[in-house]
């Protein structure tokens, strides 16, 4: 997989942070753009400088959960419990989008969704729905920290 990803930390609970766990994608970060093979290297190691540049150790709002199901290229469904980014942090994340990646002649094909941080991928919808409703209840709005890029 390639793209460009903010990794975020929880500077309060560090490694015991009920809000930033591990998944199958990776440590817990927002998702600038997914790329595939579309640039290369040079370029995203270029674009990884001036995310970094912008947001290392900058805080991010994470302000609630919410769950996203779909279907998965194998056909089985999947239950992403997502917390939404503050209204003004989502605003910068598209604003440095279009500053480092629309100029591009392929980002038409980057995947640049609804900048989010992913908590947990579940197998059932009821499972997704009671981790989403404590998160809200228990520990959103939570701010992390952006401590590194990844390609």
């Amino acid at each position: 997989m390639s793209g460009i990803y903010l990794v975020v930390w929880d500077d309060v609970e560090n490694d015991n942070s009920a809000v930033l766990r591990m998944t199958k994608g990776g440590p817990p970060h927002v998702t600038v753009a997914y790329t595939g093979k579309l640039l290369e290297r040079n370029v995203l190691l270029d674009i990884a400088g001036h995310c970094l540049s912008q947001w290392a150790l900058k805080d991010i709002t994470l302000v609630n959960a919410y769950v996203n199901s779909f279907q998965t290229s194998k056909g089985v469904m999947r239950h992403d419990v997502l917390m939404a980014l503050s209204d003004q942090d989502a605003a910068e994340i598209r604003d440095m989008r279009d500053s480092f990646l629309v100029s591009y002649a392929n980002a038409h094909q980057f995947v640049m969704r609804v900048p989010h941080v992913t908590h947990s991928i579940n197998a059932t919808k009821q499972e997704a729905d009671v981790t989403a409703a404590m998160l809200n209840e228990l520990h959103l709005p939570c701010k992390v920290k952006v401590i590194g890029v990844t390609i």
